[in-house]
């Protein structure tokens, strides 16, 4: 069997760590942003849009660290 069809060789812990903080920042995000918006609070709105891109850059940086050549 190659070892390319294995989907668990190579993963770190904090690949798995990036991704579930990743996920939990964006959704929170939008649950402060749609309170912000709600209530025309621009600083929970502004805190909101960047809790999801401090959740997008850990599930991006999850996906680069992913696909690196091993060198």
């Amino acid at each position: 069997m190659p070892d390319t069809l294995i989907a668990a060789e190579g993963t770190y812990p904090e690949d798995a760590m990036n991704k579930l903080i990743g996920l939990a920042a964006i959704i929170l995000g939008f649950l402060v942003m749609a309170a912000g918006y709600r209530y025309a609070a621009p600083g929970y709105y502004a805190g909101g849009i960047a809790l999801i891109v401090l959740g997008v850059i850990f599930l991006v940086s999850k996906i680069l660290r992913r696909n690196q050549p091993n060198s």
